[in-house]
């Protein structure tokens, strides 16, 4: 046998393969993995980061509500510094500061509040226009559309906070749920319905 007769044999029986069942499927049967179970959020007051361009000084001007005698803290976190900076002090609230949550304030800080948020189970509301942050089926990263107030995020976690406690994953079960939070519901990607 020499190579002419090889190539159309390997022709004909790359034809006769069929393509009926699917390579892989991503997304359309929903979340199956909610992430692994928390601990409760230590301390008091319970906090929230903010991260964006200038969420240090935008934290100054927002006023968080205490619910049921709990009070919450802001911890802001300016994007617009040196990159290493500004990820070294996202990480920094939320492991050494333990907040409940994170909300980032645009697309960019929304990509990079999801990828701590991912390593860390902490759940991220980024508010962007960009649906690839909730493309990867990640149920504690969530997306409100660009130009959302940060009052709109502020009240979905002290809102899904009531219901859980102060527990990430409880927390992040809460905003996954479907139910209607603050006057907004979430699929289970993360989207908002």
């Amino acid at each position: 046998m020499n190579a002419n007769d090889i190539v159309p044999s390997i022709v004909r029986s790359a034809r006769d393969l069929s393509i009926e069942k699917e390579y892989a499927r991503v997304g359309e049967d929903g979340v199956e993995f909610p992430g692994p179970p928390t601990s409760e959020v230590p301390g008091s007051p319970l906090k929230v980061a903010v991260f964006g361009p200038s969420a240090d000084k935008l934290v100054r001007s927002v006023a968080m509500p205490t619910t049921d005698g709990r009070s919450w803290d802001l911890v802001g976190v300016s994007s617009d510094q040196a990159w290493g900076k500004a990820s070294d002090e996202l990480v920094g609230a939320v492991y050494d500061q333990n907040v409940i949550a994170v909300i980032a304030l645009d697309r960019a800080s929304g990509h990079l509040a999801a990828q701590i948020g991912v390593k860390a189970f902490v759940p991220v509301i980024a508010i962007s226009s960009d649906q690839v942050l909730t493309s990867i089926n990640m149920p504690w990263i969530f997306r409100l559309p660009e130009n959302t107030s940060l009052d709109q995020p502020l009240q979905i976690v002290t809102a899904a906070e009531q219901q859980s406690g102060a527990n990430r994953s409880k927390l992040r079960d809460v905003l996954s749920s479907g139910s209607q939070i603050a006057g907004v519901r979430f699929q289970s990607s993360g989207e908002p319905r």
